[in-house]
């Protein structure tokens, strides 16, 4: 019995998704640098979001429907769109500096030099001039897109406060002007607290020891791993050696002669401080983000060893580039008289 023939589909030119600007990127709560261009797409195509929307409460079943009016009912409010408008450039600011700290370059002095510029941006945005913009943009694209006008907030005076029950009707601006200083507050405390209740100060001491020639005594005596000679010894190699990373100066120590390297002692362990103790944890997070996309329903009987392998070839993808496969192939093909009589040589 043959198969019945299907008619190929057919894209219809008037199609919204002909004129979409840019493909819609969920929000995803874990992956924090595609939050700001998940909102931008958004704004960019809101009149097919909502053609799409109201097409699926109109086709679709009765559980579709529903989802897809509450949606609908959320995303055309002129609340919603100045919530987005309003959280763009605060969420943009944060996600390039997360994308800096998430850099496999980056040190601690750089990492709290990066805090410092975030919070300048952050009191910024925090100012009349930058939400009246906002503001004014939410209203024009209301209009233009005929939504509903923003709420004015009604409020009394409770009369514990001496108040006579007279309503105050206070502007929308002021109201959700308020609302945004709270998020950028909240934003500005949060990056204070934690560049401030962490060790990131003492180890962005310790890493200036060895990219500044500063030396500090009272930091020295709270490592028994180093010593009182580092005083001498530091200036003594920086004055043989330079460079401006921590990784640097493990190349250096890296592809040095181990006589030269045995004069350097106390320098090398203030090193082995550093490496042990990296400035972000994003290498090691790297790794199982790889696990995940290596480890499949479809690999599922790999084995422990070859999952290793696999795992290293993926992480140091750019090492493995550098690899001749002509040498290995050669390696393995001597390593045996049959395969030898099999393969041949390589020339």
């Amino acid at each position: 019995m043959s198969a019945r023939k299907q008619k190929p589909r057919t894209r219809d030119p008037s199609s919204t998704t002909e004129t979409m600007k840019g493909r819609l990127k969920p929000i995803c709560p874990t992956r924090w640098l595609t939050h700001s261009a998940a909102i931008r797409a958004f704004l960019e195509n809101f009149d097919d979001v909502t053609e799409s929307l109201r097409r699926a409460s109109d086709e679709f079943g009765t559980n579709v429907a529903s989802r897809a009016n509450g949606v609908m009912k959320c995303v055309t409010s002129a609340r919603c769109i100045l919530g987005l408008l309003s959280a763009q450039p605060i969420i943009e600011c944060l996600e390039k500096f997360n994308r800096a700290l998430q850099s496999p370059k980056v040190t601690i002095s750089g990492m709290m030099e990066s805090a410092g510029v975030v919070g300048n941006e952050l009191q910024r945005l925090r100012s009349e001039e930058c939400f009246r913009e906002i503001f004014e943009d939410a209203q024009e694209r209301a209009a233009r897109w005929d939504l509903d006008p923003l709420p004015v907030r009604q409020r009394r005076i409770p009369a514990r406060y001496g108040g006579d029950g007279e309503q105050l009707v206070h502007s929308t601006e002021e109201k959700f002007r308020s609302e945004y200083y709270k998020v950028l507050d909240s934003a500005a405390t949060n990056l204070v607290h934690y560049f401030s209740s962490t060790d990131l100060d003492v180890q962005n001491k310790l890493s200036s020891m060895l990219l500044n020639g500063e030396y500090d005594a009272d930091l020295v005596s709270r490592y028994p791993e180093l010593s009182s000679k580092l005083e001498l010894s530091l200036p003594f190699f920086r004055g043989q050696f330079q460079s401006s990373s921590v990784e640097g100066y493990r190349q250096i120590f890296k592809a040095m002669n181990p006589s030269v390297r045995a004069m350097f002692g106390e320098v090398e362990a203030l090193l082995r401080l550093l490496l042990v103790s990296p400035a972000s944890s994003t290498e090691a997070e790297r790794s199982f983000s790889a696990l995940r996309r290596l480890k499949t329903w479809l690999r599922g009987t790999m084995t422990q060893q070859r999952l290793n392998h696999v795992m290293v070839c993926h992480i140091h993808c750019e090492r493995l580039a550098q690899v001749k496969l002509e040498e290995i192939a050669e390696q393995f093909v001597v390593s045996s008289d049959d395969r030898r009589r099999i393969f041949g040589r390589f020339q």
